[in-house]
């Protein structure tokens, strides 16, 4: 770790056997043309929605930002480590270019995935390819 990491200490390695399941199209097709921001905010839906054997979730804009905690204070997770207006742009340039479906309402958006297309199913972020 560099002296500029913000980790509180160095990192210790990867637990294991506990694993998300990423589909390869994320790392082949989506990874080289995403901006930052959508790659972070794709790859914290596909942890909460993949990684807890998912095809879609309602995911709250504070908790990409902020992260999870339990009301008895575990902490889940702890969000992309982006703002909220970058977040916001993420996941805008995730719709638009089709990656996810996102139904905003007052507090939640419910992120499901795009619908196949005639010559075959789209990259789905969030829903196995059929």
């Amino acid at each position: 770790m560099t002296a500029n990491s913000r980790l509180p200490r160095a990192f210790d390695g990867f637990a294991n056997p506990n694993y998300t399941q990423v589909p390869d199209e994320l790392f082949d097709l989506l990874m080289p043309v995403l901006s930052d921001a959508e790659l972070r905010v794709l790859l914290y839906i596909v942890r909460r929605t993949f990684g807890f054997k998912r095809d879609s979730d309602t995911i709250s804009l504070s908790q990409m930002v902020s992260g999870i905690t339990t009301k008895e204070g575990q902490v889940l997770d702890t969000g992309t480590g982006l703002s909220k207006s970058t977040v916001a742009r993420g996941l805008k340039g995730l719709r638009d270019q089709g990656v996810i479906v996102a139904t905003a309402t007052s507090r939640l958006a419910a992120v499901t995935s795009p619908p196949p297309t005639a010559c075959g199913s789209r990259l789905m972020s969030l829903q196995k390819v059929k």
